[in-house]
């Protein structure tokens, strides 16, 4: 990292640290490990951008267990129906049932509840422009101000002066009547 010509590369690296990792590695998915080493290699990138940008160092740090929000990321091919990763962790249930077509996600811890983001291609839908827009401006003295292409006008003008007369006279009822 202190060298200006050498790369964060995750693919050139990967292969070295894999093949390098102590035994209680060797259970933990291979893809979940390939996506840690490409996290890791964009935490070096942005720390060197960062100095090229205001001279100052940065130093990467591992993930602490103590932050409110973790993440990791979850292939498609390890979501199923009957949960994440189902033959090493066991089956679970999902609030929502999962979409036709997804693409990769990330599985997030915040706060002690987990989520599961997954991107999912959807249609659009085109909307009819029908030509009539209209701006609303609420505002203090007037309640509402409105602008369209052809005309302007004002919902409740000085209604501010109409709620102010009528909480003096509920003000005044207690003392009268109370």
């Amino acid at each position: 990292m202190q060298q200006p010509d050498t790369k964060a590369n995750w693919m050139a690296i990967k292969t070295g640290i894999l093949n390098g990792l102590p035994e209680w590695a060797k259970p933990v998915p291979y893809q979940i490990k390939s996506i840690a080493i490409k996290d890791a290699c964009a935490s070096v990138k942005a720390a060197k951008k960062g100095f090229k940008v205001d001279g100052k160092i940065r130093r990467c740090k591992f993930r602490s267990r103590k932050d409110v929000k973790q993440s990791i990321y979850i292939p498609k091919s390890a979501i199923k129906d009957c949960g994440i990763y189902h033959s090493i962790l066991g089956g679970c249930k999902f609030k929502e049932a999962l979409p036709d077509n997804f693409s990769d996600g990330r599985l997030t811890l915040i706060y002690g509840e987990y989520y599961l983001t997954i991107a999912t291609e959807v249609q659009q839908l085109n909307s009819e422009n029908q030509g009539r827009v209209v701006a609303l401006d609420p505002g203090v003295r007037t309640f509402m101000t409105f602008f369209s292409e052809t005309s302007f006008g004002w919902l409740g003008k000085d209604s501010n002066l109409h709620v102010q007369k009528l909480c003096f006279k509920i003000d005044i009822y207690p003392i009268k009547y109370g």
